[in-house]
């Protein structure tokens, strides 16, 4: 018997999602200093800031009315998966949705990493720039 789209969509969501980073089982854990928490704040209030007028923008921009509620909703928990599974009827869209799904968990998880290193080992971003 074969894994349904919604648990492939979870398991695929779950490999790297971000409740599971270390910085949030530290925080879980009592462990983080006043200080450490406070820097993962300012930097969640300017992702969600920035997230939010994204969200508002694609909302405006999608014709079917139960996929723009889902959007305005504060409390959508599984919400997201039905809708996902409503309109990914196809093997290729349901494919293309596992895919988006990975690389968004990926990019929140390296977000993590980001207030990970700096807040608890103040390490900065090590990457080279490219050559201007």
């Amino acid at each position: 018997m074969g894994t349904s789209f919604h648990d492939r969509l979870a398991a695929t969501r779950d490999k790297k999602h971000s409740k599971n980073h270390p910085f949030f089982e530290l925080w879980a854990q009592g462990k983080l200093t006043k200080e450490q928490t406070a820097f993962y704040c300012t930097q969640h209030y300017h992702y969600v800031v920035e997230f939010l007028n994204w969200l508002a923008f694609e909302a405006s921009q999608i014709p079917q009315r139960d996929v723009k509620t889902y959007l305005a909703d504060e409390i959508h928990g599984s919400k997201g998966f039905a809708i996902v599974e409503k309109y990914c009827g196809t093997p290729e869209l349901q494919a293309l949705a596992l895919k988006m799904v990975e690389e968004a968990a990926i990019r929140r998880w390296r977000y993590m990493n980001g207030i990970y290193w700096y807040a608890l080992h103040g390490r900065e971003d090590e990457t080279p720039a490219l050559p201007g």
